[in-house]
């Protein structure tokens, strides 16, 4: 019994740790992004993206409605989370960033 103690105990901060990791390395990603870099500059800050969204598919986890001027919108979340934390990058027809948002949920 004390080794599942020690275990749950050792968990829950290892949890708490690579959460916040998770987000601080996301949110330097979203600093480094710019109004009119490339996809691919977006996909070399962040990774592959988690989720994207076209026109007529929304994605409405975090966003209360779709992007309406975007090509598409690329979802890239906190998987430690559970749904309260995301970051969207939209881009145009060229693949160029026009907007950038922090999602976090209540």
């Amino acid at each position: 019994m004390k080794i599942i103690g020690w275990l749950v105990l050792a968990i829950i901060p290892a949890y708490f740790v690579a959460c916040t990791g998770i987000s601080a390395s996301k949110s330097r990603a979203y600093e480094s992004i710019g109004f009119r870099d490339t996809r691919t500059a977006v996909i070399d800050a962040f990774g592959a993206p988690d989720v994207v969204e076209v026109p007529g598919k929304p994605f409405l986890r975090y966003a209360t409605r779709p992007c309406s001027a975007c090509a598409e919108r690329l979802w890239f979340e906190n998987g430690l989370t559970f749904g309260i934390e995301a970051w969207s990058v939209e881009l145009d027809r060229e693949g160029r960033v026009l907007e950038t948002a922090h999602w976090v949920s209540p």
